[in-house]
């Protein structure tokens, strides 16, 4: 299990040293305390919790695709679609008194 500990310093480092010079500020160092794992995982659910929109129409787009998405990967939009599919095959199976043979 001691293998699986990261040090989260040398991490930083190297990524640091990879792609940039000057590092970008996270935060830890006014921390009082350090970021315990299960603390990591609470500020990161805070965080993906909270959907910025941009502004304008671009913004209103997004909220539409984004409802549109939710519809869509739902059970039912499945299911639905299925018995629309089987109910659009019935009716172009039926016939019609008088129906021409065309």
């Amino acid at each position: 299990m001691e293998n699986d500990v990261v040090n989260f310093d040398e991490v930083i480092n190297a990524d640091n040293n990879r792609k940039r010079k000057t590092p970008v500020w996270s935060g830890q160092d006014v921390l009082e305390i350090g970021l315990t794992s299960e603390l990591t995982d609470w500020v990161l659910g805070k965080i993906n919790a909270v959907r910025v929109w941009p502004k304008g129409a671009k913004g209103f787009f997004k909220k539409l695709r984004v409802a549109i998405r939710m519809v869509v990967k739902h059970s039912l939009f499945g299911s639905l679609m299925t018995f629309m599919v089987l109910l659009n095959t019935i009716v172009m199976a039926m016939q019609r008194y008088n129906m021409p043979q065309t």
